[in-house]
């Protein structure tokens, strides 16, 4: 495990996804106050040097002829380094760092109305997340999107038995849930075969693969009421 270092030793274990956010935050800083709209700004008005925190808005008020050069400087950050024009003038007149977001955005979702899920989503995932991390997010985002709809965690078809049984009652509908589509499940698949005396089971199996396949808990709507400003943390 990563140790982080200080001056008097090893003090524990590094909080590695909030150091890579650190990091890149001050790279990213280096990369704007490097931009020769920055430093242009900053000779004309501030003397060569950003403002000290908390003296920004009275430095507004009383340099209003400076607003569209800071705005010219701000822009010149924000195609520089991706930044929120307001972020980009903060930093433009104080050295604010860059805010990493290491939020998953979600954007949207296909659904078809016949079956309840949403059988594709698209996220907004950024670069700076690792794939523990994401990993991490997407398993906390399923059991919030099942308890949200069904107030208790629905757990996806994983079983390869069970996944079968949907596509056989898929393929043959309730003919299949007769003692000869129980004969015809056992020749198929001879490792999952039912005992005639046990068909109300083998049916009972079938129906609830199927439906859990089309309707596992959720619809695609409820994405937007899941997600509060359309991101998870």
């Amino acid at each position: 495990m990563a140790r982080k270092k200080s001056a008097g030793g090893i003090d524990g274990p590094y909080d590695v996804p909030k150091l890579r956010r650190e990091v890149l935050s001050t790279c990213l800083w280096r990369i704007a106050v490097e931009c020769q709209a920055v430093q242009d700004f900053r000779s004309r008005y501030l003397e060569g040097r950003p403002l000290g925190r908390g003296k920004a808005q009275a430095w507004i008020k009383q340099h209003p002829e400076a607003m569209d050069a800071l705005n010219a400087a701000a822009q010149d950050v924000c195609g520089a380094i991706g930044m929120d024009i307001t972020s980009a003038a903060r930093l433009v007149l104080w050295d604010c760092h860059p805010k990493i977001d290491s939020s998953v955005r979600y954007l949207g979702a296909t659904t078809y109305p016949a079956a309840t899920i949403a059988t594709t989503i698209r996220l907004e995932i950024p670069l700076v997340m690792s794939p523990d991390e994401l990993k991490r997010v997407w398993t906390a985002f399923r059991v919030r999107l099942s308890e949200q709809k069904t107030g208790r965690r629905v757990r996806p078809l994983v079983e390869p038995r069970r996944m079968e049984l949907a596509r056989f009652y898929a393929v043959h509908g309730e003919d299949g849930c007769t003692e000869s589509g129980l004969e015809l499940w056992n020749r198929q698949y001879p490792p999952w075969n039912y005992r005639r005396q046990h068909l109300k089971t083998f049916n009972r199996d079938a129906r609830q693969a199927f439906s859990r396949m089309v309707h596992p808990g959720w619809v695609g709507r409820s994405f937007l009421t899941l997600l509060p400003n359309s991101e998870v943390r």
